[in-house]
């Protein structure tokens, strides 16, 4: 997508009285809720790290590390999924900004240079960025935290969490750091990799009203909430599947362990292909998700015969329910 479709707004966000940041300039406008929630997350307790995305509604939103001098923080939402970009792009605008004596007007140079040309030069120090640069793919395969990674993490309970998000169930991660929350939740959507859908993720929430609204909005969903918002919280987010970081656990919702354990077969069958996977220590992530996506599509397929042949269709709720979100049935 261009940078016409993509960029929906830039902020800069400042300390008033060294307190709380506060935006102190913004282009062209940004949505009063859009910016309470973002305050509200960036303004927090727990150390942020250098790569910040959470996502609110239909904005992705991206914040550079906090400048050096003021503590100052450039702000970009866009509609599109991709934390290396921006966070690319954010290197090149925060640059500007303190090239240019702190000046907003730098970073409304770099925002409409890209919207009208696609690209940014800036000759005298010879910074640039090509919106078109990065493959399309690249942000969907992390390299760091990779679904190797959750496996061995997780080890047969990944199996769960994959069967989870095969039937759009809602699945909350919790953890004591805001970095293991961005990790571990954006690399969840590979169990069902053939759907290319990154837009359920809700990779930091803080569980205000507004937040809460938003997950009854989207109805499926991958979140990520900090322990300590969770104990605060009056409740906690409705979640079928609850994974917990720090005690490297697996919790399932008493309403939800009826279809995700009906019959056994596939949770039977994917424990089993988990466990030999990360029996196969020579495997490279690559090769991992590779093996993953297409025993999915295996299921699927499996499913999909059922339903063409079968007198009965589909009996297990399990089945049922991924034949459903793959719209089968």
């Amino acid at each position: 997508m261009d940078a016409m479709r993509s960029l929906q707004w830039i902020a800069l966000l400042e300390k008033i009285d060294r307190r709380h940041l506060e935006a102190t300039w913004v282009y062209p406008s940004v949505p009063k809720d859009h910016l309470q929630v973002l305050l509200h997350r960036i303004n927090m307790d727990a150390p942020r790290p250098d790569k910040f995305f959470v996502k609110f509604q239909d904005a992705w939103v991206y914040a550079s590390h906090p400048l050096v001098a003021t503590e100052a923080v450039v702000v970009v939402a866009s509609k599109c999924f991709d934390p290396e970009k921006y966070a690319a792009l954010l290197d090149v605008l925060v640059g500007e900004f303190e090239a240019a004596s702190s000046s907003p007007l730098a970073l409304l140079r770099v925002y409409l240079e890209l919207l009208t040309a696609g690209q940014y030069t800036n000759p005298s120090t010879n910074v640039s960025f090509v919106w078109n640069k990065n493959q399309a793919i690249a942000p969907y395969v992390p390299t760091a935290y990779t679904l190797q990674t959750f496996m061995h993490m997780f080890q047969d309970d990944s199996a769960i969490v994959w069967l989870a998000i095969l039937a759009k169930k809602r699945v909350v991660v919790v953890s004591d750091t805001v970095d293991e929350l961005l990790e571990t939740t954006r690399c969840l959507p590979q169990f069902a990799w053939h759907r290319q859908d990154w837009n359920i993720l809700r990779p930091f929430t803080r569980l205000t009203r507004a937040e809460l609204h938003d997950l009854d909005a989207i109805g499926v969903y991958i979140a990520g909430v900090l322990v300590a918002d969770l104990v605060q919280a009056s409740a906690p987010p409705p979640y079928d599947v609850l994974v917990d970081v720090s005690k490297r656990s697996v919790v399932v919702a008493e309403g939800a362990a009826g279809l995700l354990f009906a019959g056994m077969a596939w949770h039977n069958e994917c424990t089993e292909f988990v466990a030999r996977l990360r029996r196969h220590h020579q495997h490279d992530a690559n090769h991992v998700l590779d093996d993953v996506a297409n025993k999915t599509l295996g299921l699927i397929d499996s499913l999909r015969t059922n339903a063409l042949t079968t007198v009965d269709g589909i009996e297990e709720p399990l089945m049922w329910a991924v034949a459903v979100a793959e719209e089968l049935v």
